[in-house]
């Protein structure tokens, strides 16, 4: 699994949905949310000098089930800026919960999960033993505050 870059605001958006999403069901959301054409998302490894939002969908067997990175350097002004702010836009949109990258942590296993509801609450990461590549974010359920 990719290791987290901790910013606020970073080219490399990183964000973890609760349940299995195709690629195309989720670029399609991206575009309608985002206001993105069909030529402006590219996949990570068919990008060229025009490429202006890459990305990359992993299918993940446990734990938050699907995993986005969208590669914002270049993304017109629609696409958020901060892990938390593409977390919020899909968890509403999904209705279900989405982890972001928090603004000010550097542990890697610290994550900011959002609910539909726009509610965040920093919540960590149980480390896998086995680091395989398809294991999803599993975090520790018990310490999350029952609202």
């Amino acid at each position: 699994m990719p290791r987290r870059v901790h910013n606020s605001v970073s080219a490399i958006l990183v964000v973890e949905l609760e349940r299995v999403h195709t690629e195309a069901e989720l670029l399609e959301v991206i575009r309608t949310l985002f206001g993105l054409s069909s030529a402006d998302l590219v996949p990570l490894d068919q990008i060229d000098k025009h490429s202006r939002v890459p990305y990359k969908v992993y299918a993940r067997s446990c734990g938050f089930r699907t995993t986005l990175e969208l590669y914002v350097g270049q993304a017109p002004r629609t696409v958020p800026r901060t892990d938390f702010e593409l977390a919020k836009a899909l968890a509403r949109r999904y209705s279900e919960r989405v982890l972001g990258s928090p603004e000010t942590d550097s542990n890697p296993y610290a994550w900011e999960l959002v609910t539909p509801d726009g509610h965040m609450e920093r919540v960590h990461e149980i480390p896998r033993e086995d680091e395989q590549d398809d294991d999803g974010v599993v975090i520790d359920e018990q310490r999350i505050s029952r609202r």
